[in-house]
């Protein structure tokens, strides 16, 4: 029970309790859960103040991350807490709303980002960065929401239908939460599997194992788990 509570409670604005034993980066799973809870309270301040305060709020939030990390705290724990990523859920928010509403993606602004992440990325192979990568993190969270805002009529025109691109695309989305979730505990057993393997080392057989067997155990999470409990919920749904 205090396992639990300070878990599912507490985890993702504390560094206490620890994330789910056998796979860590199920802590942003409680860190998810908690943006939900607290989503409707941010949708209100956007509401009743506007985005530059919901804005200014994300971002003081964000800054607790910085003051995290200088005092000391472990610096996996503080990228993946509640502090973290409401800035990228209101990023997120707030792209969506604006695309949908102007349709405009091809700004100064915007592109303007891409080269900042691009120089950042360019740097980090001179530079050996230590310690958390806040930076990089933002612009890329910044910078793949620009990347489906121009690639989004391509998917979902009437030309993306007929092509091979939307449906990769919509079937990767499918199983993509399943491979989130289950990536690290697999990654933990092809390793364990592959040293007892003779013709497998660290060359491109070894690689092409790698993703077989993880596509494989992603493909049977999706079947045993995740597409049951949506079948579930779609049922609970129409009572």
């Amino acid at each position: 029970i205090p396992f639990v509570v300070s878990s599912l409670l507490f985890n993702a604005f504390l560094p206490i309790g620890g994330g789910p034993p056998g796979n860590e980066i199920l802590q942003t799973v409680i860190v998810e859960m908690w943006l939900y809870i607290t989503y409707p309270l941010l949708l209100l301040i956007w509401r009743r103040f506007g985005v530059a305060i919901l804005l200014f709020i994300a971002s003081a939030f964000h800054l607790v991350v910085l003051i995290l990390l200088l005092n000391g705290v472990d610096p996996v724990w503080a990228q993946r807490s509640w502090y973290a990523f409401v800035l990228y859920w209101i990023l997120g928010a707030i792209s969506a709303e604006y695309y949908f509403r102007y349709k405009r993606t091809n700004t100064p602004g915007a592109w303007g980002v891409v080269a900042l992440f691009s120089i950042y990325i360019a740097l980090g192979h001179f530079v050996q960065f230590k310690g958390a990568h806040l930076p990089k993190t933002l612009l890329l969270a910044v910078w793949t929401a620009l990347l489906l805002a121009v690639i989004q009529p391509y998917l979902s025109g009437e030309k993306a239908k007929k092509g091979l691109l939307s449906v990769a695309a919509e079937k990767l989305g499918q199983v993509s939460y399943t491979l989130y979730a289950v990536h690290l505990p697999l990654l933990a057993m092809w390793a364990a599997i592959a040293a007892s393997l003779t013709f497998v080392d660290h060359s491109l057989t070894g690689e092409i194992g790698l993703v077989v067997f993880v596509t494989l155990g992603t493909l049977v999470g999706f079947g045993l788990v995740e597409r049951p409990s949506h079948d579930f919920a779609r049922r609970m749904g129409r009572l």
